[in-house]
């Protein structure tokens, strides 16, 4: 187990998806509270952002 890679939680450059990366501006507060989030529920701030997208244009898709 020395090897694992603990920061990106399971989401290794070998086995996703390639895509497209997109850069926002957040606050102080909200870069906190969402990395604090991410690591409470342990995912990443990428894959709570994706999921996240992925609800929201789900839900307004009905």
């Amino acid at each position: 187990m020395a090897n694992q890679d603990t920061r990106h939680k399971g989401d290794s450059t070998s086995t996703r998806k390639k895509g497209k990366c997109i850069t926002f501006w957040v606050t102080d507060e909200q870069k906190a509270e969402i990395s604090t989030y991410a690591a409470e529920h342990n995912t990443t701030v990428s894959r709570l952002i994706v999921e996240g997208l992925e609800l929201r244009m789900n839900r307004d898709s009905i």
